[in-house]
């Protein structure tokens, strides 16, 4: 085989998503791959792992909320759900590939190691017609 047959394979990254310290943050995309064990949470425990692609831009939060960064349509991103809350929203969503969803934190609570995040979830499951689940990427 020729050197020239090769090709260079290109690895999405994704952006690890941060959430704001203060609700009424919103994300809307389009579910990539779901593991219900892929994440590590803050004790090194196993929990969700979301790759997701934006539907809409999105603002995401690093250092503790402090420091803000544009995130475009059509970005690829991955949601390590970790918090109890978060845990157990995504898990009862029952996300498949191809599922649309709106991820919003909407509240806090006083948690035993500082303050809670409540999430809410929606999930659309329609498909473009035609088109198998495996197919959407």
């Amino acid at each position: 085989m020729a050197n020239d047959d090769w090709e260079d394979v290109q690895v999405p990254r994704g952006t690890f998503i941060g959430w704001a310290t203060k609700p009424g943050q919103k994300m809307t995309a389009r579910v990539l791959s779901y593991s219900d064990t892929d994440g590590r949470d803050f004790n090194g425990e196993p929990c969700p792992q979301l790759v997701a692609e934006l539907v809409e831009p999105f603002t995401n939060y690093r250092d503790k909320g402090t420091t803000q960064e544009e995130l475009a349509a059509g970005e690829l991103v991955s949601i390590t759900c970790g918090q109890a809350n978060l845990k157990r929203t995504v898990r009862a969503a029952a996300l498949e590939q191809g599922n649309l969803f709106q991820l919003a934190f909407s509240d806090t609570f006083k948690a035993e190691k500082g303050d809670g995040k409540v999430f809410e979830m929606k999930v659309n499951r329609t498909r473009p017609a035609g088109v198998a689940a495996d197919s959407i990427v």
